[in-house]
């Protein structure tokens, strides 16, 4: 009985383990392509802030970069 607890165990951990590996592996790929597209979508989004700003929207470049497992965009000038 003692003996098949670790088995047990085994048989869940390490799959898990493995999807969590992979899935996280596929999110930062993910992110990593998603923000090297960004400076192409930079009039949709001036689009969509001018939208929900009161005031106009002036963006000189968009930069999207993954910061650890954290998308970051900058708008700049």
């Amino acid at each position: 009985m003692v003996k098949a607890i670790p088995r047990v165990l085994g048989r869940i951990i390490w799959p898990a383990l493995v999807t969590s590996i992979v899935v996280l592996a596929i999110y930062v790929s993910g992110g990593r392509v998603l923000m090297a597209a960004l400076p192409g979508l930079q009039q949709q989004m001036i689009q969509a802030l001018s939208q929900q700003l009161p005031f106009r929207v002036s963006v000189g470049a968009v930069v999207g970069r993954m910061d650890g497992f954290s998308p970051r965009i900058e708008l700049r000038d």
